[in-house]
C-alpha cells in the first residue's frame, strides 16, 4: 500500500499538529469560510493524529516476526546438522551402492533449499527424516550404530518447528495488516490536512505570512530546517570490497536517478523529502533493493551499499 505523503510519519504527525493548531488560531476566518471549521472538528482531527501515532510502527510490528525468524533459523541449523548426522548412520547401515537412494528417501532432495532457510523445504526434510528413522530403526541401530537418544532429538526439533512455523506466518500476516492500517490512518490524516491547507491558502491568499502556515512544504521546513535534500553513498563489490564504477542508482517514487563514479560514489540531489525505495543495478551483479530509506528536508543522507557479483 502506497503512502500519499512524501515525508516520514513523525514529520507528518508534527506537521498535522502544527497545521491544526494554526487552524485553531484562525478559527474565525476558517469558520467564515466553511461552517465545518469549529473547535469540535479541529479537536477530532488532532485526536486522529494522536490515534495514528499510537498504532504500532515498523519496529514494533516487525519485532515479534524477527524474533520468531531467529528461532526458526536456529531450529533449521540444528535440523540440518541432525540430517548430516543421520546420513552418517545411513552410510554405516547400508553398503555404498544403496547410499544415494537411501539419502533421498531420508530427505536429501530438500536439503539445499532448507539450507537457504526455505521453510517448506525444511518441513519436508524433517518429515522425511523422521519417517525414515521410524521405518528403518532396526537397520540404523544394529551394531550400536545410531544411538537410541538420537531419534528423540530430531523429533523434538521437528515438533518445535511445526509449532513455531504457523506462529511465524501469523505474525507476518498480522504485521502486513497492521502496516496497512497504519498507512490508511496516516493517509487520512494527510488528506484532511491538505484539504484544510488548501482552504487556508484561499482564505489568506492576500496575507503571504499567514498563508505560509498552510503550505505543507513550508511547514516541513519549520520542522526539519531548510536546505537541499538528497542521498549520497559508496557502492562496493561484496566479494572484493572494491568501489564500483557505473552502478545505476534509482529512488522511487519520483524516479530520481544517479550513477557511481570511478570511486564508486554517487550523489542524487536535489529531491523531495520522503520515504524511498533505493535500487542498485550493474551488469554482472545481482540487483539490490533497499526499502524505507528516509530523506529529510534540508539533509543529504548517506546510504552505502554492497552488491553481489553473479
Amino acid at each position: 500500500m502506497q503512502t500519499d505523503y512524501k515525508c516520514s510519519q513523525q514529520a507528518l504527525y508534527t506537521a498535522a499538529n502544527l497545521g491544526w493548531n494554526s487552524c485553531s488560531q484562525h478559527i474565525n476566518s476558517f469558520n467564515d469560510f466553511s461552517d465545518q471549521y469549529d473547535p469540535a472538528f479541529i479537536a477530532a482531527r488532532i485526536a486522529e493524529v494522536e490515534a495514528a501515532a499510537m498504532l504500532p510502527d515498523d519496529q514494533a510490528r516487525n519485532g515479534i516476526t524477527e524474533t520468531l525468524r531467529i528461532q526458526l533459523t536456529q531450529l533449521a541449523d540444528a535440523s540440518l546438522a541432525d540430517f548430516q548426522r543421520l546420513k552418517r548412520y545411513i552410510s554405516k547401515a547400508f553398503s555404498p551402492e544403496f547410499h544415494k537412494a537411501q539419502y533421498e528417501i531420508a530427505g536429501q532432495n530438500y536439503y539445499e533449499k532448507a539450507a537457504n532457510y526455505n521453510w517448506d523445504s525444511l518441513k519436508g526434510l524433517l518429515t522425511s527424516a523422521s519417517n525414515y528413522i521410524t521405518n528403518n530403526l532396526a537397520a540404523l541401530t544394529v551394531n550400536q550404530n545410531m544411538p537410541v537418544a538420537f531419534p528423540p532429538i530430531l523429533e523434538n526439533n521437528k515438533n518445535s518447528f511445526f509449532a513455531l512455523h504457523p506462529q511465524f506466518l501469523d505474525s507476518e500476516e498480522t504485521s502486513r495488516q497492521d502496516a496497512a492500517t497504519k498507512i490508511i490512518a496516516n493517509n487520512a490524516i494527510y488528506n484532511s490536512l491538505i484539504n484544510m491547507f488548501l482552504d487556508g491558502q484561499q482564505i489568506f491568499r492576500n496575507d503571504e505570512a499567514v498563508k505560509k502556515q498552510f503550505i505543507f512544504d513550508q511547514v516541513l521546513l519549520l520542522i526539519d530546517g531548510a536546505g537541499t535534500a538528497g542521498v549520497r553513498g559508496t557502492v562496493t563489490d561484496s566479494a572484493t570490497t572494491f568501489p564500483l564504477e557505473g552502478v545505476s542508482v534509482k529512488l522511487m517514487p519520483g524516479n530520481y536517478t544517479g550513477i557511481t563514479n570511478v570511486d564508486g560514489i554517487y550523489r542524487i540531489s536535489p529531491m523531495a523529502s520522503g520515504i524511498y525505495t533505493v535500487t542498485y543495478n550493474k551488469a554482472s551483479y545481482q540487483e539490490l533493493i533497499l526499502s524505507n530509506h528516509e530523506v529529510k528536508v534540508g539533509t543529504v543522507s548517506t546510504l552505502n551499499a554492497s552488491i553481489i557479483p553473479v
